[in-house]
């Protein structure tokens, strides 16, 4: 279930690991997270743990309370809301900043030809180092270190669907990288409006796909907002 963590910095290797048992259900609702059986599995000092588990506590994915104990929470569409509209809201901001100080037509033409080749070779772990490394130079051309780094803490913390439905990894892939697509083009032509829109598009179907996954495993037990707020 666990992978040994092997480099330094061990406490954002920890945190990544948990976060994606958390996210797929390998941890589902109501389990403890005990430091020293983490840390054990892990092969790592119980220091990086607790400093994660701290972390996720913050993010509002655990309950966490020092020499009590620490249980995984039921996840709220409140929590996805949350989550989701900060992330547009931030990375609209991040387009807009990044269109205004000048983007890159010749690299983002090349992200978009790497990417091509690993959609049509259907390799997933390339494509997602494509999508990942496009989205990061966003952040980064945006030239505000403080946004850029709240942006990747949120695109590190992402909600990660892990389906075993071929055909719905299949439709996610082909609408990412269509997605990819058309923000490149929105993003040379300087079309700020259009690429934020897209964006936006892009993250709804994003969390759409994540609810969708969550109420197929009957691991979870999702909670749903409450109808008289």
């Amino acid at each position: 279930m666990l992978e040994p963590i092997k480099n330094e910095p061990a406490r954002n290797q920890v945190l990544a690991e948990l976060r994606r048992n958390i996210f797929s259900g390998a941890f589902p609702p109501g389990s403890e997270l005990n430091p020293d059986h983490l840390a054990g599995e892990l092969g790592i000092s119980r220091t990086p743990v607790r400093e994660a588990l701290q972390l996720l506590a913050g993010e509002g994915l655990i309950d966490y309370i020092p020499k009590k104990g620490a249980y995984v929470k039921e996840l709220s569409v409140d929590f996805l809301d949350d989550y989701y509209d900060t992330r547009k809201w931030l990375e609209g901001l991040a387009i807009r900043y990044a269109c205004q100080t000048g983007v890159d037509p010749e690299l983002l033409s090349q992200y978009m030809e790497e990417e091509q080749a690993a959609y049509e070779a259907q390799d997933i772990p390339r494509l997602s180092a494509c999508s990942k490394r496009l989205e990061e130079y966003l952040y980064h051309a945006c030239q505000s270190p403080l946004l850029e780094s709240y942006l990747l803490q949120l695109l590190e913390a992402s909600p990660r669907h892990y389906s075993r439905d071929d055909e719905a990894r299949t439709l996610f892939v082909k609408a990412t990288y269509q997605y990819h697509c058309q923000l490149i083009q929105a993003l040379i032509q300087g079309d700020v409006e259009d690429a934020i829109e897209r964006t936006s598009r892009h993250l709804d179907v994003a969390k759409e796909n994540y609810l969708k996954y969550r109420e197929t495993e009957a691991r979870f037990k999702l909670l749903h907002k409450d109808p008289s707020k």
